[in-house]
């Protein structure tokens, strides 16, 4: 899958500690998406069982 260049605003300080640390900030911005979103989603089918299970 392609890539899609995009730019995200981040804190001078923290951009510049992960750049000396090595960490590849493109990586670990898109895994935290995911993980994002992957939680939400959860948490949603959860709540929809709730209330189904509760006749809301």
């Amino acid at each position: 899958m392609r890539r899609k260049i995009f730019s995200i605003r981040i804190d001078p300080e923290v951009w510049k500690a992960a750049r000396e640390k090595g960490l590849n900030i493109s990586r670990i911005c898109e895994n935290a998406l995911k993980q994002g979103s992957s939680a939400r989603g959860r948490w949603r089918n959860r709540r929809f069982s709730f209330g189904a299970a509760a006749g809301i």
